[in-house]
């Protein structure tokens, strides 16, 4: 019997404390919870962009781009560029600022960037279809090379005794 009594009173304050716990834990509407998430990520933006290394500032970039008016000293081009002078600024910091272009000018991808990314990383086959994107023709569903022909005689392929020549 005394073993059970320090047991039953331990429920019964467990049980009474339920209501209280449930009370303070009350959900979010969703428009504060996404506001409440885009502090934090600011917060967390601002801290890392304290570090003068290169990793941590390309990380305080990526956070600080979809925040709506963040400081200037807290903007995706500005920690780019921090991040860039930084210690061990490698290709991953490059792939960034390869991004980091105006699209209504046309200028992306960026060029000085890619330029820096085939002197750092010239076995890359990315980099290289990246840079030849823009000479490729596009080939779009009006395209004659994707059209297919129909056959001539048959609608059945396996009718079909010959295709037209492309």
């Amino acid at each position: 019997m005394r073993g059970l009594r320090p047991l039953a009173l331990a429920l019964a304050f467990a049980t009474a404390a339920l209501p209280l716990a449930a009370s303070a834990e009350k959900a979010l509407a969703p428009k504060d919870r996404q506001a409440a998430l885009l502090k934090f990520q600011q917060d967390l933006a601002s801290v890392l962009a304290l570090r003068t290394e290169a990793q941590p500032l390309l990380g305080a970039a990526l956070l600080a781009r979809p925040l709506a008016r963040p400081p200037e000293t807290l903007t995706y081009h500005t920690l780019l560029e921090r991040a860039a002078r930084g210690d061990g600024a490698g290709p991953s910091v490059t792939w960034a600022q390869l991004a980091d272009c105006d699209g209504k000018a046309g200028s992306c991808p960026n060029a000085d960037a890619m330029a820096s990314l085939k002197q750092q990383v010239p076995g890359n086959a990315a980099v290289w279809m990246l840079a030849l994107q823009p000479r490729m023709p596009t080939l779009g569903p009006t395209s004659p090379r994707l059209r297919r022909q129909k056959p001539t005689t048959t609608t059945s392929a396996a009718a079909c005794r010959r295709w037209p020549a492309r």
